[in-house]
């Protein structure tokens, strides 16, 4: 006997933000790949986290719980939602001059978008396993950012740093 999984409409309410936060990241590396639309990612990352933005805000009302209540949308969680969105979206328009004309720009707001996608998580946690996974996916992908700058020794240094820092607590 086959059975369909069928997803309330609900879940996929919630989780929306996150979904399309996600999309427009693989989607900025993947477009990162042509040269000609390589100018064009941080504005791409912009519009992908103003339309998580509206989603979050659009659901503030909505509460509900994933995965056995690991995961639990209410307005507290979606406060600090619209917080990361906003310094996200903050450090987007900060970095658009400065990774202009930067080789490895799709990278770069890969992981701006993969962090703020684990701090989303991170802020609907209701368990350790939850709120482990999504610390390490919001951790790990700022360790390379603090990083990223490959040019510069005191770049490397602390992405070093915060990593070695990150491990031993």
């Amino acid at each position: 006997m086959i059975m369909d999984i069928v997803l309330p409409t609900s879940t996929l309410t919630i989780l929306l933000p996150e979904i399309v936060l996600t999309a427009f990241a693989f989607g900025i590396v993947l477009l990162g790949l042509i040269q000609r639309l390589r100018n064009t990612l941080g504005y791409l990352a912009f519009v992908g986290t103003l339309a998580s933005l509206v989603l979050v805000i659009m659901n503030f009302g909505v509460e509900g719980t994933l995965l056995y209540n690991s995961l639990v949308f209410d307005p507290l969680s979606q406060f600090f939602k619209v917080v990361f969105l906003l310094v996200t979206l903050l450090t987007i328009i900060a970095s658009i001059r400065y990774y202009h004309d930067h080789l490895h720009q799709g990278e770069y707001y890969f992981l701006l978008l993969i962090a703020t996608v684990g701090m989303m998580f991170v802020a609907s946690a209701n368990d350790l396993i939850a709120l482990f996974v999504a610390f390490e996916l919001g951790s790990i992908a700022t360790y390379v950012l603090a990083a990223f700058d490959k040019d510069d020794p005191r770049s490397i240094e602390a992405g070093f740093k915060y990593f070695m820092i990150g491990a031993l607590s």
